[in-house]
């Protein structure tokens, strides 16, 4: 099943921003920088090879979007690291598989598309226009590369392609919308009867002799977890930009020598006519339409009317063509090649390019304009001190990496290297932790056999995008069998449960048979004084104060005959055990709203179902092989 690729961000706008995107590029770690060496590979994909770089960057990213969905905290408890490592490893699989197929298949999408999509984007836009200072602004300030974020748009575009391509093959009969409406809205004459597991815990009372026989054959159950408590040093870079000393010559300095940074670019409204090739042999005649509209429109006709009229890009031609104002690098540079030698008012010969023959005009040109220091200095600080955080984050890493490693069985030295104290956690497992040991990589490094059981310090470990850390075991207690007088109490409470519960199973399917005998529900549980419930008719979606468990058996139940009924029992999680009957069976029925929204619901689950299968076909048909060695 391809799972969603989620990708690391920093801010609530990069969040928003790679929230619409299923393919992003993920953005580097510290390791991209501190990791030398040859790269190793962890998967193959139909001869393509996905390296540890990419997979490092999904589980980061994976990571990430855990804790942002757990509220900052990654439960260790719920999700493990080996859980967030196979997902990564499923990202980056099926990305790459999916990546082929839209190469294999032919998928494109063009300039003019992508530059729609931008501009329709709310966070690039100004008073519900779009602002190309703030795009460039926005994705400076989450260090995304245009180039690499416009080309993350055009992947997705492609992908939403290929999904709507797939998702069309799905439909939906109206006797499945019935057979739906029938059965969603179906509602079902239900009483039941609860027969309480808290009226027989006091029949039980174990004496010592079982519970020394519980104790011994469930050793297991009554073992202490093996734990640790561990020293570390942390070297944050945010800290480091906070820390760094800034005057107003330093500000000046740094406007003055990266002037080039605070231009306003040169800014080009376009329009454009395109005139698309079907195949080779349509581009001579294809040729041939765009001379004869650049005739036209050199004859006097307005460029927006014969845009209107024929140009096949279905987005920009009912606006005459108009692509808003462009700067360099916002397409591709065949495009730009040609925009920016034209005059004002000027119109271009036919430029062949993938899609066809297109023909470009300059309606607005706004020339570059250098940005006042007092207008840029807000951005100039937080650069500066960007710039000198990172410095001193590579030395720093390097001297905390150096002196951990020559001096591996203290930190002392470390933190001394890099001014910061030594910390201390208190006690955890492998399996849960608070504070620092929260984080599930922090406990797999801790209880690992170079750092357990050599006693050495760890390796570097990346926390996130801007925090480093290094870690030792200051105390360790083995896994041990706590003693029987520490767990007795412990052991008495599961034998007296496990004792009522079996009671009440036994009552509660004696109570089942009898109701099968032809007992009446009272009659049926006379003896265990059980409390009856009668809620009458019950929705599948809707029936307050009835037990889930109940509710989900009910609609699972045979239907019953005319003037008959339907029986069965069940015992809940709780340990109560519910002895269910139906009597009648009203089949769901809706008018013509109801029933378009229960076709869309079930249009889009058949089509998420249709790509799922498509994926699934696609996975079988590729050659997979998996590096588990190098996934470390």
């Amino acid at each position: 099943m391809l799972l969603r690729i989620h990708d690391l961000a920093k801010g609530w706008i990069a969040y928003v921003i790679f929230g619409l995107l299923i393919l992003t590029f993920a953005l580097w770690g510290i390791h991209s920088y501190l990791g030398g060496g040859e790269e190793r590979f962890v998967a193959e994909v139909n001869g393509e090879l996905i390296g540890q770089r990419e997979f490092r960057d999904a589980v980061q990213s994976e990571r990430e979007s855990l804790r942002q969905m757990f509220g900052g905290q990654l439960p260790g408890d719920l999700v493990s690291d080996e859980v967030i490592r196979e997902r990564a490893l499923d990202t980056v699989v099926a990305r790459k598989l999916i990546e082929q197929t839209l190469e294999t298949y032919g998928f494109a999408v063009s300039d003019a598309e992508v530059l729609a999509h931008i501009r329709s984007q709310p966070f690039f836009q100004d008073n519900g226009r779009f602002s190309a200072q703030r795009y460039e602004n926005i994705l400076k300030q989450q260090r995304i590369a245009k180039g690499s974020y416009e080309a993350s748009v055009r992947q997705q575009l492609r992908l939403d392609q290929l999904r709507v391509g797939v998702a069309e093959t799905a439909f939906v009969t109206s006797a499945e919308q019935d057979d739906l409406i029938r059965l969603k809205r179906q509602s079902r004459e239900l009483s039941y009867a609860l027969i309480s597991l808290d009226r027989f815990r006091a029949a039980f009372e174990p004496d010592d002799a079982q519970i020394q026989a519980f104790y011994e054959a469930n050793a297991q159950a009554f073992m202490s977890p093996e734990r640790v408590r561990i020293e570390y040093v942390i070297l944050d870079e945010n800290h480091l930009r906070e820390e760094v000393s800034v005057s107003e010559d330093d500000l000046r300095a740094y406007y003055q020598a990266n002037l080039d940074r605070y231009i306003t670019p040169e800014t080009r409204r376009a329009a454009h006519i395109l005139i698309q090739v079907a195949d080779d042999a349509d581009a001579a005649d294809a040729r041939a339409r765009a001379d004869a509209l650049v005739a036209r429109i050199r004859g006097g006709e307005a460029f927006a009317d014969v845009a209107r009229e024929a140009s096949d890009d279905t987005l920009s031609a009912p606006a005459g063509g108009d692509l808003g104002f462009i700067a360099r690098g916002d397409m591709e540079p065949s495009f730009e090649d040609v925009l920016f030698v034209l005059d004002e008012g000027q119109v271009s010969a036919p430029v062949r390019i993938d899609l066809g023959w297109q023909i470009v005009s300059v309606t607005e040109i706004q020339s570059a304009q250098q940005r006042p220091f007092a207008e840029v200095r807000e951005q100039i600080e937080d650069e500066y001190r960007v710039r000198e955080a990172e410095d001193r984050f590579f030395v720093l890493t390097e001297r905390l990496r150096t002196a951990s490693f020559e001096q591996a069985d203290t930190l002392r030295p470390a933190a001394a290297a890099i001014g910061v104290e030594v910390q201390t956690t208190d006690w955890f497992t492998l399996e849960s932790g608070t504070g620092f040991a929260a984080d599930a990589m922090v406990r797999r490094t801790a209880f690992d056999e170079r750092v357990l059981g050599a006693g050495r310090n760890s390796d570097l470990l990346e926390l996130d995008d801007a925090r480093i850390a290094v870690l030792r075991v200051a105390g360790h207690e083995p896994s041990a069998r706590r003693p029987l007088d520490a767990v007795r109490d412990q052991v008495r409470a599961m034998l007296v449960d496990e004792g009522a519960r079996d009671r009440v199973r036994e009552l509660g399917d004696a109570a089942v048979r009898r109701l099968r005998d032809g007992a009446t529900l009272e009659a049926a549980v006379s003896d265990v004084a059980a409390a009856i419930e009668r809620p009458g008719f019950v929705a599948r979606e809707d029936a307050a104060g009835v037990p889930a468990a109940v509710l989900r058996r009910a609609f699972t139940m045979p239907r019953p005959e005319a003037g008959g009924r339907s029986v069965d029992g069940l015992q809940l999680p709780s340990g109560d055990y519910a002895v269910i009957a139906v009597t009648a069976v009203r089949d769901g029925a809706g008018d013509a709203a109801l029933q378009a929204r229960y076709s869309l619901e079930q249009q889009r689950s058949r089509a998420a179902r249709e790509f799922d299968a498509f994926y699934d076909a696609l996975e079988s048909r590729a050659d997979i092989r998996i590096f588990r060695e190098n996934l470390d």
